[in-house]
């Protein structure tokens, strides 16, 4: 799951993610990632920094959240960040 506000940021991040396999829902809130998290039971959510604590609190589910800078969500340093939270939410 792809959670951020600014939908440019949010629509790069989702396409450099799918163009690699990963199969993304884009979401635009908070509130909207966690309603969906606890029916998707996503792998990782990927938020913008000052959305983790807010996402972390709202959960009812083990999923792994990933804080990523802007810059980063617009780099290869981005999947290997997601696939690292996959692999250690799997161990």
């Amino acid at each position: 799951m792809v959670l951020d506000a600014d939908h440019q940021r949010r629509d790069l991040t989702e396409a450099i993610l799918a163009k690699l396999q990963f199969a993304v829902a884009p979401v635009d809130s908070v509130q909207k990632a966690i309603s969906i998290a606890h029916a998707l039971r996503p792998s990782v959510i990927v938020c913008a920094p000052q959305d983790e604590t807010s996402v972390r609190s709202g959960l009812r589910v083990d999923v792994p959240v990933v804080p990523v800078a802007a810059e980063v969500a617009v780099s290869d340093a981005l999947v290997e960040i997601v696939r690292a939270a996959i692999r250690s939410s799997t161990i």
